[in-house]
């Protein structure tokens, strides 16, 4: 390795977890600014882009460096002061990766949104941070949207033409300490209005260790990362984006319209020559059901996955079919990516007895997650209760943006608390039960309902699933799932039963839906987690 890196797993000469967890130390220097950090790489093809309509692109790093001193440039001309919070709203494009790592540059706070935000998401998001800035591709809500200054693709107050054309590509970084802002999103509120995250420039340089383990101790020579999050949300520009730029490596930056199309993935990932490839297990299982990876010529060495449960059936297919392993994460934006696997460390024998989903993986090299009850003491393996990640951890955010209320109870007791309940097993893997706040509690049982959901995904009419629990007089709550057929499928009382049936037979007698409703889609919120608040508001 010929360049020096902040934080890098590589220079241990080892894939081993456990030598890696014990011998790994953050050593974060008090000074630092990711934007400067991804500027040192002067060579080589930083984004490869492309979209649905056949676009093609490539922006080098000696470009990708002049265009965001531009962009720091140009917010400095107007204005924008240190520690100012500015809006990027724009899709996986090379636009985006530049007024992010300027924004970092010149000291701000990069507020991601993604443009699938309608007009009053993203208005509340602009009015409660207070950036007057925007960067967007949304030109069909320009005039809507309200920020003081709007700088689109072709439309706007500016355009990023102007900026090219009358900024200069000179620009010192401004010094920041690692611990001051520099990245801002919003929750999905799922529950109440969503709440800014304000996470430090620490906290981006830490996503690097899971960045690595998932990926099989990456970067590698010839590596090419690809990934299907959107860039708005902290799953694709932090997990992926940032830390492929951070390492000088391509990122393929595919610009999707509309519904997933499974072959024009396999299109992209064919073409860009990817290795390296994060998806959601949505979008995964969606592509499992729909083509044949075979009939591309690919390349990749391995997937990562998270968001939510991460089936043993999709492992399998990944490591049978597309001959790479399917890594798992778990992270959420107040304290992301805090556990995972790699190719070395996934117990397959375990998974496929439980008949897959819901493992975790083990905690990531520099972080501490325990199992806590609710007096925040640390339960022995096996126990169900509370996933905390122990402090201090750079990873975890500075605070919720302007709600010290709702800060103080996320972190205390030397704890962040996820709000996600699980255990922790003998070997040290942690394996997730539900959202505590969406736990099913039903004749005396704890059901999460994400552990019905990947079992009855799995039958083959299924394309995807949502189960809640609704109320009963006599069980206290009853299971109800909502389900999407695949194209081909019909809706019968026959298939209802031998959904029923997989559920009993794979998961519990207790945990079957007593109701099924077949439906043409699920509620989701913007980061494509699914809206439970909304489907119990139908029944």
């Amino acid at each position: 390795m010929s360049a020096t890196y902040e934080i890098d797993l590589r220079k241990f000469g080892t894939d081993d977890y456990e030598t890696l967890y014990k011998s790994f130390r953050w050593d974060i220097p008090e000074y630092f600014n990711m934007g400067e950090a991804i500027s040192r790489n002067k060579t080589g093809t930083a984004i490869i882009y492309r979209d649905d309509e056949g676009n093609k692109s490539e922006l080098t790093y000696s470009e990708l460096d002049k265009l965001s001193n531009q962009v720091a440039n140009f917010l400095t001309e107007l204005g924008v002061k240190k520690g100012e919070p500015v809006g990027v709203m724009m899709g996986p494009r090379p636009e985006t990766a530049a007024a992010i790592v300027g924004i970092y540059k010149m000291g701000g706070i990069a507020l991601s949104m993604t443009p699938l935000f309608g007009i009053d998401s993203a208005n509340y998001r602009l009015q409660h941070s207070g950036a007057k800035v925007l960067f967007t591709d949304r030109e069909d809500i320009i005039k809507e949207l309200k920020a003081q200054t709007i700088i689109g693709l072709t439309k706007g107050n500016y355009t990023f033409g102007d900026i090219k054309r009358g900024s200069s590509p000179a620009f010192t970084p401004v010094r920041t300490k690692a611990n001051e802002p520099a990245h801002m999103l919003y929750t999905s509120g799922t529950t109440g209005l969503p709440k800014g995250v304000l996470l430090s420039h620490a906290a981006v340089l830490a996503h690097i260790p899971w960045y690595q383990i998932v990926f099989d101790i990456a970067p590698k020579e010839g590596d090419v990362f690809s990934q299907l999050a959107d860039w708005g949300w902290i799953a694709g520009i932090l997990d992926v984006v940032m830390p492929s730029l951070y390492f000088g490596m391509p990122m393929v930056a595919y610009n999707r319209g509309g519904r997933l199309d499974a072959r024009r993935v396999m299109e992209v990932l064919e073409d860009t020559r990817a290795t390296c490839f994060f998806a959601p297990p949505t979008a995964l299982n969606i592509i499992m059901k729909s083509v044949n990876p075979k009939d591309y010529d690919l390349k990749l060495r391995v997937l990562a996955s998270g968001g939510s449960a991460v089936t043993y059936d999709l492992i399998k297919w990944s490591k049978e079919v597309l001959g790479a392993p399917l890594n798992v994460g778990y992270g959420q934006t107040e304290a992301n990516v805090l556990t995972g696997t790699n190719s070395k460390i996934i117990p397959y024998k375990i998974l496929e007895e439980k008949g897959g989903g819901n493992l975790l993986g083990k905690p990531i090299p520099g972080h501490v997650v325990e199992i806590v009850n609710e007096n925040l003491s640390v339960l022995p393996p096996n126990q169900v209760g509370e996933i905390a990640v122990k402090l201090p951890d750079p990873i975890v955010m500075i605070e919720y943006y302007k709600n010290p209320e709702a800060t103080a109870k996320k972190i205390r007791g030397g704890y962040l608390l996820t709000g996600d309940v699980g255990w922790k097993d003998e070997y040290g893997y942690i394996w997730f039960k539900s959202r505590s706040d969406f736990l099913i509690k039903s004749s005396g049982y704890r059901i999460g309902p994400e552990e019905i959901e990947f079992v009855i995904n799995q039958h083959p009419a299924v394309l995807e699933s949502a189960v809640i629990g609704k109320e009963d007089p006599v069980r206290g709550e009853i299971i109800k799932a909502f389900i999407v057929l695949k194209q081909g499928y019909e809706p019968s009382e026959k298939l209802k039963q031998e959904i029923i049936d997989l559920v009993k037979t794979r998961l519990a007698t207790y945990a079957y839906p007593k109701e099924i409703e077949f439906v043409k889609e699920i509620p989701k919120t913007e980061s494509g987690k699914i809206r439970r608040a909304e489907l119990k508001k139908k029944i």
